[in-house]
């Protein structure tokens, strides 16, 4: 027979690791969203003209040994007088294809010494893009961490009832047994 103090126990599990979990996708939320803000607001930045100094196509396996293709861009360009360089193609320092020829055709856009326009933060000019806009992997990445939280919050709000439920019942047989 389980006792009432193994079955707080279980209930406070489950508790803690529902609000855990629903916490962790909430923190997902707030990357992912932030990525977005900054992401977004690179559209609006000034811009300037730049020289691309160097770029390869290395390639990395993932975790089920099929092969991603990076390319890796390095860029230099002049603002207010001051030169500048910079490796970030969009918000992340490179891109990843698992395609090898869609890997090819984004570094011939970049070749060595290629006229490039770049697009820095006005505040911050040695935090400098190629490519503005947000990243669909950015949404997606919302997206899953959204269902992720409501997941949760259903599961939390099924075990609340669940424990009312199981107190009614408990009540009952009480008042029963009287």
């Amino acid at each position: 027979m389980v006792t009432e103090q193994e079955t707080r126990s279980v209930k406070f599990a489950d508790l803690f690791w529902t609000i855990l979990l629903a916490f962790a996708g909430l923190i997902g939320v707030g990357v992912f969203g932030y990525r977005i803000v900054i992401d977004s607001s690179s559209r609006t930045w000034p811009t300037t003209q730049g020289t691309v100094t160097e770029s390869a196509l290395s390639t990395t396996y993932n975790s089920e040994g099929e092969p991603v293709h990076e390319v890796n861009v390095a860029y230099e360009y002049l603002v207010a007088g001051q030169t500048y360089r910079s490796d970030r193609i969009s918000s992340m320092r490179t891109i990843r294809r698992s395609n090898r020829q869609a890997a090819e055709d984004v570094l011939l856009s970049y070749q060595p010494g290629r006229e490039v326009t770049v697009s820095y933060h006005p505040r911050n000019p040695q935090q400098a893009v190629l490519e503005t806009g947000v990243r669909r992997g950015w949404w997606f990445g919302v997206a899953l961490s959204v269902a992720w939280t409501a997941g949760w919050g259903v599961y939390f709000v099924r075990i609340k009832k669940r424990s009312r439920l199981e107190r009614a019942a408990a009540t009952d047989a009480s008042h029963d047994a009287q």
